[in-house]
């Protein structure tokens, strides 16, 4: 993966969040826990890209190890089965090895390594197989801008749904806004320039991050003034062919209120 993918990525996995754990491990988890990626033994040293330890609701805690590909490593199988024995030994834990891959061309490495009475597989998941909600639904900005990845199609609506969220979780914040926003735009390379283009297309005409910290109804917590701030937000986002769900979800507003106020733009 080249460096620049693997640092977004990296910084962003450190701690997935526990939606998206669930969508991979298929389990209810009580606690996530992030561990030091760097496993040494004798003179040899690797840095994995995201590993924890999860505490599941049945069962002994594990370690799950996940690796980022943007590329085809036909030796990847074997890779996961170093590490993951290097982090078995270091932890003295069950270790799940996942990878998730995140290229253009087509995924085709092989999930299985065996040598004589060593056989070692792992789940290998190209994440145009996610669903871009497992990445919109979150809260963290960085798993957020996830969702241009995902799915076989990338539909205006989930470009826009991307850009609207990351306005809101910045909170106003214009230039935390402003680097996940390159963030994003880098990411989206990975799927051609064509989709980059529409991107910074969308970012060109979306409406100005207004820094609602300055705003004097939100400082004295007037709740007329908060409640007028949300749909004019909704308005703006409906305006834009935000989903109803995903516009609840962010502004806090009733979806009959926000149905109302969608009459008012047909009116």
């Amino acid at each position: 993966m080249s460096n620049e993918y693997d640092k977004i990525l990296r910084e962003t996995f450190k701690c997935p969040k526990y939606h998206l754990l669930k969508q991979l491990l298929q389990v209810e988890v009580i606690s996530i826990k992030p561990l030091p990626p760097k496993t040494q033994q004798t003179i040899l040293e690797w840095e994995a890209d995201t590993v924890l330890e999860v505490t599941p609701e049945a069962g002994e805690p594990f370690i799950v190890h996940i690796e980022w590909q943007s590329g085809n490593d036909q030796r990847m199988a074997f890779r996961m089965a170093r590490y993951d024995l290097l982090l078995c030994d270091s932890y003295h834990r069950k270790v799940m090895g996942v990878v998730i891959y995140v290229g253009e061309k087509p995924m085709s490495m092989e999930n299985s390594f065996h040598s004589f009475g060593l056989q070692y597989t792992c789940p290998m998941i190209d994440i145009r197989d996610m669903s871009p909600d497992v990445f919109l639904s979150s809260d963290d900005p960085g798993e957020v801008i996830l969702a241009i990845l995902a799915g076989r199609e990338v539909k205006l609506t989930v470009i826009r749904e991307i850009l609207h969220k990351l306005r809101i979780l910045t909170a106003g914040d214009v230039a935390f806004f402003s680097e996940k926003l390159k963030h994003l735009e880098l990411i989206a390379q990975l799927r051609g320039l064509n989709l980059q283009e529409q991107l910074i297309k969308e970012e060109e005409t979306m409406p100005i991050t207004i820094d609602i910290r300055k705003d004097l109804r939100y400082q004295q917590g007037v709740a007329e003034g908060v409640l007028k701030a949300k749909k004019q937000d909704a308005l703006k986002m409906l305006e834009k062919g935000i989903s109803l769900s995903l516009i609840e979800e962010i502004t806090g507003l009733s979806v009959n209120e926000i149905k109302i106020l969608q009459n008012t733009l047909k009116a």
